[in-house]
């Protein structure tokens, strides 16, 4: 006994050794390596410049060869600079010459350690002036500076126990991991080399259903080639200029869209971007769309891939994508929801309950709650689908006895059960997601008009009524452009359901018909019935492609009408299609040949004009823009930057500065309405002194008549 006790000490005190060893020597390796040198983050906004340089020292006077120069991150407006060493002490040089600029706020960061430094401890030194306005540090340099520079203070001494105590706690990890690897290796890598049972059950799943590479091809390239146009341009619609300076996703928070933040969050910290986002989009839309199939009990045939034309491509689906802040999100919502359905799709519901089926119901009801977060219009879009996979189990259903009906309303209890859950779990979510990222929720708020709704129902009903028509019937007052095929092919797949062999089936089958085309429109009882964007009514994209499928699911002389109407359906959505993209083209090159002349002229009305140096101006009225092309009210396809709003400074800038005139910065509101009488006696650009210098301000005249701000001057 006691020499058996002696040799378990020696091991223990062996692996102790071992393990006190390998932790000072990680230790040392750790505070000695890139992994944790501090990096200094300064978040600015409004910057001039490009780049800027840091000096640090320690025990030294200051010196070029202990410095860095930085390029600004434009995705996050900040200067991020290693330390390599330092002291109580670091130098800035932002700027080069007399330039101003706004500070957000100077951290240093240590894996995931942040330590913010104080603005009473960022200070300038030499050229330098600090103020405070609009929460923000404001620096300038007066005129005929040569080196501004700001004095940063930090706590070194505590930084230091901070990256010590970091680098032992990760040694002492490290060396853990060490240990349990070499002891229990064997056990680790028979583990690994196991497939695990979600692995086998996914194959399963892949296997039973059919799912393969080819038709995941085939959808993917189908959504390429029928969108093959926003995929290859880049075009920059009214709010894109404030996703691509967006600097905090938590704005998302605010819409009550968390899945839309932890996408830009980690996914797409920069969404403003050309091919990504839609590729990415295209990606979702494939895969959900086989989800969808199988939730129908279809598979990938020749029909099932002509229908995909009519979903993909449907116009719906070109208001969300104007804004590719919304692309990547919506797509995974898509997906999300998609996943969700064709889960309880699967679900046995012949047998009891049981783990399996609980631990599916909370998975689908989950994955509703992500498709909501991603973007609320979606959880209609989950109803629509819902109730068309009801259809399809109820349409070849003519029992009349209710026993034979029993799995149907059962499935159905699921659907609503996965919905009010997933409801639930989204607000639980979206709750959590408020408290640590308090906002304001002004832009929802917008929409919601239950006061309305109790005021005069019968009144919001009639137009919600008259938007299910507008938009069913592809009113041009809808969508810009008549989409009249679509309503009869709606009509004749009607026709084609409600032919049941029995008058319970053909009324039952009637009211799920209604529930269909209701549930996208359910949003409108609660704003107002007409105040929602085409962009929100996604589910009729699948109320589309559900008509071609049931009139193609007929043979004989039906399915030859079925597919004459689809294929006329398909021209008209490519060219509906081809209108808006010729719309947004042209607003697209309007906006952009404007801003060039416009800095053109700025340019031209100071012989010394210096493009590095910042140039205050103010803009007056707005310049409309009037296209040949369709411009239907809910979309920013045919706006313009210079004519959005009544004409919104601000915005007009934003873009300005976003396609490369960086350099040009608007002025405060006050001392915008204060510039009001100088524009009264200038002609209307682009007019010769439509764009004039007055008092170091560039004041750019577009119309007579003013904008909001400027109408404020009294």
């Amino acid at each position: 006994m006691h020499t058996e006790f002696k040799t378990k000490a020696k091991t223990v005190f062996k692996w102790a050794a071992l393990g006190a060893a390998l932790t000072l020597a990680f230790t040392w390796v750790l505070l000695r390596s890139p992994i944790l040198m501090p990096k200094l983050n300064i978040e600015v906004e409004n910057f001039p410049a490009e780049k800027s340089q840091l000096y640090y020292k320690k025990l030294t006077p200051y010196s070029e060869q202990n410095s860095v120069f930085k390029k600004i991150d434009p995705s996050r407006t900040r200067f991020q600079f290693q330390l390599p060493f330092y002291d109580d002490e670091l130098r800035w040089d932002p700027l080069e010459n007399a330039e101003a600029f706004d500070l957000k706020s100077v951290s240093i960061s240590l894996l995931a350690y942040r330590m913010n430094i104080s603005m009473d401890d960022v200070n300038p030194s030499f050229q330098l002036q600090k103020t405070f306005r609009n929460n923000l540090y404001f620096f300038s340099a007066p005129p005929g500076s040569t080196d501004p520079q700001i004095t940063i203070h930090i706590n070194s001494a505590h930084l230091e126990k901070v990256r010590a105590y970091i680098a032992f706690m990760l040694a002492a990890l490290l060396s853990l991991a060490t240990i349990g690897w070499i002891v229990w290796h064997p056990i680790i890598m028979a583990y690994f080399q196991k497939e695990s049972s979600w692995a086998t059950r996914l194959k399963a799943v892949v296997k039973n259903d059919n799912f393969s590479v080819i038709e995941f091809s085939t959808f993917l390239s189908i959504g390429i080639i029928l969108n093959l146009i926003p995929l290859t341009n880049f075009f920059l619609s009214v709010d894109d200029e404030v996703g691509a300076f967006r600097t905090d996703p938590s704005v998302w928070i605010a819409d009550g869209r968390w899945t839309a933040f932890l996408v830009e969050k980690f996914i797409f910290p920069l969404p403003v971007l050309p091919f990504v986002p839609n590729l990415f989009f295209y990606v979702c839309l494939a895969a959900s769309y086989m989800l969808i199939l199988r939730s129908h009990n279809l598979t990938f045939t020749k029909l099932t891939a002509l229908t995909y034309c009519v979903f993909v491509a449907h116009p719906v689906w070109w208001f969300i994508a104007e804004f590719y802040s919304n692309l990547p999100s919506t797509g995974l919502g898509v997906l999300c929801l998609s996943i969700s359905l064709y889960i309880v799709s699967r679900i046995d519901l012949s047998a009891g309950a049981n783990k399996t089926k609980l631990l599916a119901f909370a998975c689908a009801s989950l994955l509703l709650a992500a498709a909501i977060g991603a973007y609320q219009s979606l959880v209609m879009f989950y109803l629509a689908i819902g109730m068309g996979i009801i259809i399809f189990a109820a349409k070849t259903n003519t029992t009349p006895l209710s026993n034979g009906l029993r799995p149907l309303f059962k499935r159905i209890a699921l659907i609503a059960a996965v919905f009010l859950c997933g409801l639930v779990l989204y607000a639980f979510i979206n709750k959590i997601a408020k408290h640590f990222y308090p906002t304001n929720p002004g832009y929802l708020d917008s929409f919601l008009k239950l006061d309305a709704l109790l005021e005069n129902p019968l009144f919001i009903t009639k137009l919600t009524v008259y938007e299910m028509f507008k938009i069913y019937t592809g009113s041009e007052q809808t969508f810009g452009v008549d989409f009249f095929i679509s309503a009869i092919m709606l009509c004749l797949a009607t026709l084609l359901l409600i032919t049941q062999k029995t008058w319970k089936a053909s009324a039952r089958m009637m009211l799920f018909i209604a529930a269909l085309l209701i549930s996208p429109f359910l949003l409108h009882f609660v704003t107002g019935g007409n105040n929602l964007p085409l962009r929100s009514m996604l589910a009729v994209s699948f109320i589309s492609w559900f008509s071609v499928m049931v009139v193609l699911e007929y043979k004989g002389r039906i399915r030859v009408l079925g597919l004459v109407l689809s294929a006329l359906l398909v021209f008209q959505i490519v060219t509906i299609n081809g209108q808006y993209s010729a719309s947004t083209l042209l607003a697209t090159n309007h906006d952009r040949l404007t801003a060039e002349e416009i800095y053109k002229q700025i340019a031209e009305s100071n012989p010394q004009f210096d493009r590095n140096a910042r140039a205050h101006i103010d803009i007056f009225g707005k310049l409309s823009f009037n296209s040949r092309y369709p411009s239907p009210d809910s979309s920013t396809m045919s706006a313009s930057f210079f004519d959005w709003d009544d004409g919104n400074g601000n915005r007009m800038i934003k873009y300005m500065q976003l396609v490369g005139f960086r350099n040009v910065f608007p002025l405060q509101p006050s001392d915008r309405i204060a510039l009001t009488p100088k524009f009264k006696n200038m002609p209307v650009w682009p007019a010769p002194g439509s764009v004039r210098l007055d008092n170091g301000v560039y004041l750019i005249k577009l119309s007579e008549k003013p904008d909001p701000t400027h109408a404020q001057y009294h």
